[in-house]
C-alpha cells in the first residue's frame, strides 16, 4: 500500500524519477545555529557526502544485529526466523494476536503483513509452480 501511495505521491508532484541524496546537514560545531540550538553544516559535495554516509551505514543496517523484537521469545517461536512458523498463517488472516509487551511498532508492523484480499487466489502457488500456472 505505502509503495503505491508513495509513487501517486511523486506522480502528483510530478516527479518521476529518484534523483538521490544530494545534500545533508552534518552536525557541526563551527556550522550554522539552526533553530534547535544546534551547529550544523551543510553538505553537499559527493564525495564527502559518500565518506559521511559510509561511516552512518553501519549502524543503520546492522541495527537490528543486538535486539529485534521478531527474534525473541513468543514472536520467534510464532514465525521463526524465516517466516515459517506455525502462526504466519494468522498473520497473514489478520487474526493473529500480539504477546502481552509487543511494542507499538512491531503491532503496526504485523498489522500490515495483512494479506490483501486480491492476493487470495495467488495464495495456493507453490513455489514449484511454473510461469504457466501462476498466470491461470
Amino acid at each position: 500500500f505505502f509503495f503505491f501511495m508513495s509513487k501517486a505521491v511523486k506522480f502528483t508532484l510530478g516527479k518521476l524519477y529518484s534523483s538521490g541524496l544530494t545534500r545533508i546537514l552534518a552536525p557541526d560545531s563551527n556550522g550554522e545555529l539552526h533553530e534547535d540550538g544546534e551547529r550544523y553544516r551543510e553538505i553537499t559535495d559527493r564525495n564527502e557526502l559518500e565518506k559521511i554516509l559510509l561511516k552512518d551505514n553501519p549502524c543503520k543496517y546492522h541495527r537490528c544485529e543486538d535486539y529485534c523484537e521478531l527474534l525473541q521469545g513468543q514472536l520467534l517461536d510464532d514465525i521463526g526466523y524465516c517466516g515459517e512458523g506455525p502462526r504466519v498463517p494468522d498473520i497473514l488472516n489478520g487474526t493473529y494476536e500480539v504477546p502481552p509487551g509487543t511494542s507499538r511498532g512491531t503491532q503496526l508492523f504485523l498489522e500490515s503483513m495483512q494479506r490483501h484480499p486480491d492476493c487470495e487466489r495467488l495464495s495456493n502457488i507453490s513455489a514449484r509452480s511454473s510461469g504457466e500456472e501462476f498466470t491461470r
